[in-house]
C-alpha cells in the first residue's frame, strides 16, 4: 500500500465514521508498506472521548503484532493527531506520521505550546516520528466541508 492508497482510505474511513454518527476522522497504520489496522472514529457511538480513530487504529495495530511497539511503522491520518493521539504515537514508537489536515484546533504537530509529535526534549518517550503533513489534504477538507465539520459546540 502506497501513501496514496492508505491515505485515500483513510479519508473512506473518515466517511464511514460520519455515516455511522461519529466525527470526520480516519486513520491506518501500514509496516513496510503492508496493512496492519484501520480505525474509524467511535467517540460517539462508544461513548468514549479517546476512541479517536488514530488510537482505534494504534490498538488494532498493537493486537496484530502483539506488543506494545509498533517501530517501523507509519500512521495514516486524515486530520493531526491531538494531544492524546500524539502521546500514544509517541509511547508506542510510530516511526512516521502522514497526515492530511492540521487540526484547527491545533495538535500534537501544529501546537506551538504542545508539539508532542515534534518536541526531541520529551524524554519519557521515543524519538520523534518523521511527520509528513499536507497530503492529499483537499480531499480531507473537502469531506470536511461537505458533512459541516467542525460542528459547534452546546
Amino acid at each position: 500500500m502506497n501513501d496514496t492508497k492508505a491515505m485515500q482510505r483513510c479519508i473512506e474511513l473518515a466517511r464511514l465514521s460520519v455515516n455511522q454518527g461519529d466525527h470526520p476522522f480516519g486513520a491506518l497504520i501500514t509496516r513496510n508498506g503492508e496493512l496492519l489496522s484501520e480505525g474509524l472514529n467511535l467517540v460517539v457511538t462508544e461513548l468514549n472521548p479517546t476512541s479517536h480513530a488514530e488510537t482505534v487504529a494504534m490498538r488494532n495495530a498493537c493486537r496484530s503484532v502483539d506488543a506494545l511497539n509498533l517501530e517501523g511503522t507509519t500512521l495514516y491520518t486524515s486530520c493531526e493527531p491531538c494531544w492524546i493521539c500524539s502521546c500514544a504515537i509517541r509511547e508506542l514508537r510510530v516511526e512516521r506520521v502522514v497526515l492530511a489536515m492540521t487540526s484547527p484546533k491545533g495538535g500534537g504537530y501544529s501546537s506551538p505550546k504542545y508539539p508532542i509529535l515534534t518536541d526531541a526534549t520529551i524524554e519519557r518517550y521515543g524519538p520523534p516520528p518523521i511527520v509528513e503533513t499536507g497530503f492529499l489534504a483537499d480531499l480531507a477538507q473537502a469531506l470536511w466541508t461537505e458533512v459541516g465539520w467542525p460542528r459547534p459546540r452546546h
